[in-house]
This record gives structure tokens, sequence and C-alpha cells, in this order.
């Protein structure tokens, strides 16, 4: 059961450093727009 909680907490984890990643990469790209 404990293993369950950390393997839970790390996918939770990943999840949210992905969605991070996927907001500021969408936010330069609008950014970045106009400039072309």
């Amino acid at each position: 059961m404990e293993g369950m909680k950390r393997t839970l907490i790390r996918a939770a984890g990943i999840v949210v450093l992905a969605a991070v990643t996927g907001a500021a990469c969408v936010l330069e790209a609008v950014a970045a727009w106009p400039m072309r």
C-alpha cells in the first residue's frame, strides 16, 4: 500500500511537470507569434 501511494505521488508530480512545461511552451509560442 505504501509503495502504491509513492507511485501515485510520483505520477502526479510528472503530470504537473508536463503540464507546466506544456503551458510554458504554448505561452512562448503565443508570445512569439506576432514577431513572425
